[in-house]
């Protein structure tokens, strides 16, 4: 077998331990199909064929009685022990030395569909067929060590600890609030999740749970986040920084939860005079820069100023940022600070209304494509 560059295994011959060993590996070069996983009922009556041919043939050539059972698990023993000499997280960079039965099987098992050896664990979005990792659904491929799953572009939000939501009150229930947050079910907001206004920390009383359609009603927005999650997976939120609560003026743009990128900041304050909130559950939040002055109220996050004008420049700037992200979102492009502001810059040369157009649509996203293509920290 020739050398790798990672992991080279030498052609020099060792004396042989077992000879029977090698004439098992020579039998099963002509019944490689034993190696195969898949569950084709074609493939499986094959394989119980060859399994029957290959141990008379074994019996005749070792003259040793030996029961389906019995082989399988010597060949599965010949397999791990080739493993563990060519892995190479445990070998490193050391020259391997192999017998030759081991490199007749490691040619066997590692052939172009590597039914034996797989080195990759299959994960959700992903299924096997005939030794080969496939993917389920449309996706993004992610990879965690040796783990491989893929996450479809059109799906509910799956929820995690940390992350930043945006979401919609559906109902006002004992104790806490019910949330839309595009999960396959319905968020709870508990009231004791809540700042209570004007700051007071102490428990919560029956007078607090009277007054929970004063704080946040049917229809509200409101932006949380993820505190923990329920046995049956619904998420539990929480608002107790300055930065969550009620939600003013402004848009509420939809789009796919795969889009937006998880970033350690969701809060931004773009420069053309824009606020956005990009939460990970696919809801993105448009409104005017939200000043620090405004934070540092002492009002629990529950107090929404309806009566403020907004000039027309800045209501002008949330309208082209909200028609950017849909033409991102059109393309799959992922959402981030950086991709808004410039998708925002190349759509300058356009009207606000002409942004809806799908010709448009399309150039904005591949200007933006091409410029973030050109910056290093940009990965797809």
């Amino acid at each position: 077998m020739n050398s790798d560059s990672d992991n080279s295994i030498s052609e020099k011959e060792v004396p042989e331990k077992s000879s029977a060993n090698l004439k098992l590996t020579e039998i099963l070069e002509k019944y490689h199909i034993i190696f195969k996983k898949s569950q084709v009922p074609k493939i499986k009556e094959k394989k119980k064929k060859h399994t029957k041919k290959f141990i008379k043939k074994y019996i005749v050539q070792i003259v040793k009685n030996i029961s389906e059972q019995q082989l399988k698990r010597k060949i599965q023993n010949m397999k791990t022990e080739v493993k563990k000499k060519t892995d190479i997280s445990a070998t490193g960079n050391k020259n391997i030395i192999l017998n030759l039965w081991e490199r007749q099987l490691l040619t066997l098992v590692e052939g172009k569909e590597k039914p034996s050896f797989s080195k990759d664990t299959r994960g959700h979005g992903t299924y096997e067929e005939d030794g080969d990792l496939k993917a389920s659904v449309a996706g993004v491929k992610e990879q965690v060590n040796k783990l491989i799953s893929v996450r479809p572009l059109k799906s509910r939000y799956d929820g995690q600890v940390g992350e930043v939501l945006v979401g919609r009150i559906m109902e006002v229930q004992q104790k806490r609030w019910k949330v839309d947050t595009n999960a396959r079910l319905d968020s709870a907001l508990l009231i004791s999740s809540v700042n209570l206004p004007g700051g007071e920390l102490r428990k919560r009383s029956l007078q607090d749970q009277h007054s929970m359609r004063q704080y946040l009603q049917e229809g509200d927005l409101i932006s949380a986040e993820v505190q923990s999650i329920f046995v049956d997976g619904t998420l539990s939120l929480h608002t107790r920084s300055l930065r969550y609560g009620k939600l003013a003026q402004g848009i509420l743009v939809k789009v796919f939860p795969s889009l937006i990128k998880k970033t350690k900041l969701h809060y931004h304050n773009l420069p053309f005079g824009v606020g956005i909130i990009l939460g990970n559950n696919g809801y993105v939040w448009i409104s005017p820069p939200v000043s620090t002055t405004e934070l540092e109220g002492n009002e629990g996050g529950f107090v929404q100023n309806l009566e403020e004008v907004i000039p027309r420049d800045i209501r002008e700037a949330m309208a082209r940022v909200r028609n950017c992200i849909l033409a991102l979102a059109q393309s799959y492009m992922m959402l981030f600070n950086t991709s808004v502001v410039v998708a925002y810059e190349e759509s300058l040369k356009y009207a606000v209304h002409e942004l809806l157009l799908p010709e448009v649509m399309i150039d904005v996203a591949l200007l933006t494509q091409q410029r973030m293509n050109m910056m290093e920290d940009y990965e797809f």
